[in-house]
């Protein structure tokens, strides 16, 4: 199912995507709909299929998540305790 109207999609919008994960980056992908205000009374009733279909595709917002000072040694311990995730 795709979510969003596929004209409003970037030509290249997984490769691009790929690419920034690649780079360590996290990548939202932010689309909105139209609802006529009739509508409104019913967004209740709406279930996430329904709500997350035929989006218009806005743009991205593209964050780096920076490690905290002490993870590498909280991994390293982690790992010498032969925990794994």
């Amino acid at each position: 199912m795709t979510i969003c109207i596929k004209n409003t999609m970037p030509k290249g919008f997984l490769n691009f995507v790929a690419d920034k994960a690649k780079l360590g980056l996290r990548v939202l992908a932010i689309g909105y709909k139209n609802i006529e205000v009739s509508q409104t009374n019913n967004l209740t009733y709406w279930n996430r299929q329904n709500a997350e279909k035929q989006l218009v595709f806005c743009g991205f917002v593209i964050f780096k998540n920076y490690l905290k000072e002490s993870t590498s040694r909280t991994i390293s311990m982690l790992e010498n305790a032969n925990l794994r995730t």
